[in-house]
């Protein structure tokens, strides 16, 4: 699979352009994310893309990725040889037919015409033709198209038919089934699918951070928001302004008076009592710091943060800076191999999972996620608690977290760790409510070490 694409300069200054560079990167193992930072980032030389435009990169890249499965299901019956499709033709289709799905303001001619323009641009003439042949046949199922039976009667495995629908693999359709009962697991299969909501939450430290959430209420609509902790809000999709109170939302970003993170990320951390710990804390898996900074926000002091890459812990000085907080000291660190004997204080562990529970925000898991890797992933959280739970100190908690919604990551792990061991205890369980709309779906557990009589 050729890992390079020649996308005219002109195209890249359009969204679908842009999109179709993004996707590529993403197939050739870069996170959605990263890709699209990449391509419009705002230190790049595609930074001349207009804001609307994007957005609608945006939406294009992250919806593809989402339907992808049911995508090339739509598509595979028009495909001569779909496995000998060129890999850029492919990603040109999936966009049209997702534009054709999905995009209510776009006319169909109009995603028909810009996918064939498209193609022509960037494989040529003759598989342009392709392109408008396999579109209007797509366009002339019409609304069969939005109907789960159209993509479960072909098939007399049920799993088969609803990992096409809602565009998971389908070993993941049948843990979830299994493990959750089959009204959950449609209900977290219809979660995946949703376009995430924004959190954001608001530094109690910056003067101005109240009337910002007060002034963001009064401008949604009731059913646009939502109250996640004292200080966090979560906002629709598509609701949340560029600006507030006369400025740029960006801009009070940039002072530190609101940051993104997650509704999910923010309740977690409530429901078990983190924000109300008082004593020093490590971050044994920091990642980028989100947790950390919000309970620095919290008033709880985050002494330690330590993570097995230097590239996500080196910024988090600068984002202390922003927000007016007293930075912790970083380690690179495994936690797995905890670069401390002891640690007197509490400890978060954040743990590297599935990230089930994020599909919707970040949908090309989809293409990472495997029986294997989830596999490997259940013993590192298993080691990394046996070390932590050995390095915690009697009288201190331990608060373990995923973003996985899998048993064996999350409750199992928890009782195999408390297996035989006199000295922890379980203080509580958290998971998001399998029936909310549009929460990510997180797990937490609580673990004290006891005191020595």
């Amino acid at each position: 699979m050729s890992k390079k694409i020649h996308i005219p300069a002109s195209l890249l200054s359009s969204a679908r352009g842009a999109a179709l560079k993004v996707l590529f990167h993403v197939e050739h193992g870069q996170t959605a994310q990263s890709a699209l930072a990449a391509v419009i980032g705002e230190k790049t030389g595609s930074a001349a893309l207009p804001v609307q435009e994007r957005n609608l990169c945006s939406e294009l890249v992250y919806g593809v990725l989402r339907y992808e499965h049911r995508l090339n299901f739509i598509l595979r019956p028009f495909l001569k040889q779909p496995e000998k499709t060129p890999l850029a033709l492919l990603l040109i289709l999936r966009l049209g037919v997702y534009s054709l799905l999905f995009q209510e303001k776009i006319p169909p001619h109009a995603a028909v015409y810009t996918a064939v323009s498209l193609t022509s641009a960037v494989c040529g003439k003759s598989l342009s033709r392709v392109t408008n042949g396999v579109l209007r046949s797509v366009q002339r199922l019409g609304n069969v198209l939005y109907n789960q039976n159209f993509y479960t009667t072909t098939d007399k495995i049920v799993e088969a038919g609803l990992s096409r629908y809602f565009s998971l693999p389908l070993w993941l359709v049948q843990l979830w089934r299994k493990a959750y009962g089959e009204k959950n697991a449609d209900k977290l299969m219809q979660r995946s699918l949703s376009r995430p909501w924004s959190g954001l939450r608001f530094n109690p430290h910056h003067n101005e951070s109240e009337n910002l959430r007060k002034a963001l209420c009064a401008y949604l609509d009731e059913n646009h928001y939502a109250s996640v902790t004292e200080y966090g809000l979560a906002v629709a999709p598509g609701k949340l302004p560029e600006f507030l109170c006369d400025r740029r939302l960006a801009d009070w970003i940039a002072e530190g008076a609101v940051s993104f993170q997650s509704a999910g990320s923010q309740a977690v951390l409530q429901a078990l009592g983190c924000t109300h710990w008082q004593k020093p804390v490590w971050d044994a898996c920091a990642g980028y710091g989100g947790k950390s900074m919000a309970l620095l926000e919290a008033g709880v002091r985050c002494a330690l943060a330590s993570d097995i890459s230097l590239k996500r812990l080196h910024h988090l000085p600068d984002v202390c800076r922003r927000l007016g907080l007293d930075a912790p000291s970083i380690v690179l660190g495994n936690a797995a191999q905890p670069p401390l004997q002891t640690w007197s204080g509490h400890i978060l562990a954040d743990v590297p999972c599935s990230g089930h529970g994020v599909l919707s925000r970040r949908p090309d898991l989809r293409k990472r996620i495997t029986p294997e890797r989830t596999r490997q992933l259940q013993l590192l959280q298993r080691q990394i608690l046996a070390k932590l739970t050995a390095v915690l100190a009697p009288g201190s908690q331990l608060a373990y977290i995923t973003c996985a919604l899998d048993p064996a990551e999350n409750e199992k792990a928890i009782h195999n760790v408390l297996e035989g061991r006199h000295d922890l205890m379980l203080k509580t369980q958290w998971q998001t409510p399998h029936d909310h709309p549009w929460m990510e779906g997180m797990y937490g557990a609580l673990l004290e070490k006891t005191v020595k009589a």
